[in-house]
């Protein structure tokens, strides 16, 4: 097979940088999304006197809203979001969001988890989980390595082998673990452990100790675990 050059005319340059080669999928991912949202309900829409796009056309309208604010922070330097003051920003408007949710949100199916101004619905949780990346990941950039465990075998002290383990990964948890708990007070199991597990994930990708993480995904499963079944709707959820 052929191996394009980057002085070949016949290819040019299709994309200017892997961002831009990003938008492909997400173009797929999104027309994918919009003919399942179509299919799911266009019926609805006849029997509501909605028109066969009632739903559709709402789709679309919050589409091209999602595409104007994602124009923006393409152009944006996302580095800036790394300084102290921008982070304290973003950290506190969401905590104001996820307080503002738990004393005056709506309650909708037995949960308080939405802001309902108008005919919009606002979940600041789906907030949380970016400002909780945004954290993770400014902290862990200025990291310059981890600290070398003071165990070799951490079977020797494991109480000292983890509370040394946690107090690297503290810091760049605070917030994390802040938002998970306001977020399983709505209540909301689901995101809490996204908020926290995407944070999670970041540390260890970034090459943290991975005899921790084994250990630490063990109990967060048994947890995860006992979690669901003390709970019977979260019980027949896993079971279906």
């Amino acid at each position: 097979m052929e191996t394009p050059n980057k002085g070949d005319s016949r290819w040019g340059s299709l994309f200017k940088n892997d961002l831009q080669g990003m938008l492909l999928p997400i173009l797929l991912i999104t027309i994918i999304g919009s003919v399942n949202i179509f299919s799911a309900t266009y019926i609805s829409s006849i029997y509501e006197n909605t028109g066969l796009l009632g739903y559709f056309s709402k789709h679309i309208g919050f589409l091209f809203f999602s595409m104007a604010i994602g124009v923006v922070l393409y152009r944006y330097d996302y580095r800036q979001l790394q300084k102290s003051h921008m982070l304290q920003r973003i950290m506190i408007a969401t905590l104001i969001g996820m307080v503002l949710v738990l004393v005056a949100g709506s309650v909708i199916n037995g949960a308080r988890r939405w802001i309902v101004i108008g005919p919009v619905s606002i979940q600041p949780s789906e907030f949380a989980k970016l400002a909780a990346i945004i954290w993770t990941s400014a902290k862990l950039s200025t990291m310059r390595k981890w600290g070398k465990s003071r165990y070799n075998n951490p079977l020797t002290n494991l109480q000292g082998y983890v509370s040394e383990r946690v107090g690297y990964m503290l810091p760049m948890l605070v917030w994390p673990i802040i938002f998970a708990v306001l977020t399983i007070l709505q209540p909301d199991m689901g995101t809490t452990v996204l908020i926290f597990g995407f944070s999670f994930i970041l540390i260890y990708l970034a090459g943290f100790d991975g005899r921790f993480f084994g250990g630490a995904f063990a109990v967060a499963g048994v947890i995860g675990f006992i979690a669901a079944r003390m709970s019977p709707y979260r019980w027949e959820r896993i079971q279906s």
